[in-house]
């Protein structure tokens, strides 16, 4: 199933989504049929309410595991053949967050999902511990920009079995040198330099990709913004020449803008979308394997930081809008 042709089935399913969940926004519409979509599992409401189900049955009111509940179901469920089982794995994992000192956000259950979903883990308190240590680190170079949003990239570093100290600075060395380059220093820089951390390859051939995509898409009128560097990422997990990996995004967002469904989503979302699509679409030799990584969790990561990034835009014009 080429890009194409996945992007047909995204647009079926979200068509089903959109009617057995007519209460949610149309980006976690847009990302649930996104998610079915690039998997092989097919979207059967019953199966996802039933494990909607079983997690608020097993977790209190207030639990940060019922704050977008579907969305773990379906990560559950896409990604697992014992959804249930995962789910109490995760459980029994929080208290080994809580006791190391994460705190309470969504973004720790992606990070406690990263860790659950590893079937090669036999030790998951020493990946927490790792995990923190890696947190710490990055607070030591962006004070500011590291928060709860990084925990599940801290999750997935731990994880791999390499010097913590060396891999954040070399974290920090992407940062630095992307700035230089021509992209503005933010969270989506810092997301985009833990993504490429996680790509094998040379360092160098790592960024001047990466750079060259973003001006290839620059010249084809698909800027990149700050909050969406994440899909530079993306693309730069392909092993296709620069020049045809942004031919295909500029044919997927334009069916994306000729869509009923995708034309009023704006060009950076259509710009996630495509990205996602084409990426999941190669396998074998056309893509570097991810290393320690769930690319739902990237997804969903990426989900949840475009609902930040929405959130602050729209109370900044209504700010804007109330002073004027």
């Amino acid at each position: 199933m080429n890009s194409a042709e996945k992007l047909d089935r995204m647009l079926e399913i979200r068509k089903c989504i959109s009617a057995d969940f007519k209460l949610y926004g149309s980006m976690e519409i847009d990302f649930m049929a996104l998610s079915y979509a690039i998997s092989d599992k097919l979207y059967e409401k019953e199966k996802l309410m039933a494990l909607k189900d079983y997690i608020k049955s097993n977790t209190r009111m207030f639990s940060i595991y019922r704050s977008n509940i579907v969305q773990t179901a379906m990560m559950l469920e896409l990604n697992s053949d014992y959804p249930t089982e995962t789910f109490d794995k995760m459980l029994s994992n929080h208290d080994i967050f809580k006791k190391n000192k994460y705190g309470s956000n969504n973004y720790l259950v992606l990070a406690n999902f990263a860790l659950a979903i590893d079937s090669d883990i036999k030790d998951p308190e020493m990946i927490i511990k790792r995990g923190k240590e890696v947190y710490n680190l990055m607070r030591k170079y962006h004070p500011f920009l590291t928060s709860g949003d990084d925990y599940p990239l801290a999750i997935m570093i731990a994880k791999l079995n390499e010097n913590i100290t060396e891999k954040v600075e070399e974290i920090e060395r992407y940062y630095r040198e992307l700035n230089s380059r021509g992209l503005a220093k933010s969270n989506g820089l810092q997301f985009l330099s833990h993504i490429l951390s996680l790509i094998p390859g040379e360092y160098d051939e790592k960024i001047n990709k990466c750079i060259a995509i973003y001006e290839s898409l620059k010249n084809k009128k698909i800027k990149v913004y700050s909050d969406y560097y994440c899909v530079l990422g993306l693309l730069s997990f392909i092993n296709y020449d620069v020049e045809k990996i942004v031919s295909e995004m500029v044919e997927i967002v334009a069916i994306l803008r000729n869509s009923k469904h995708y034309k009023w989503v704006g060009k950076q979302m259509m710009a996630v979308l495509a990205a996602s699509l084409i990426v999941d679409n190669r396998s074998g030799d056309e893509i570097q394997t991810f290393v320690g990584v769930s690319f739902e969790v990237i997804l969903e990561q990426i989900r949840q930081a475009i609902m930040v990034a929405v959130i602050a835009g729209s109370a900044a014009a209504a700010s804007a809008s109330a002073s004027s």
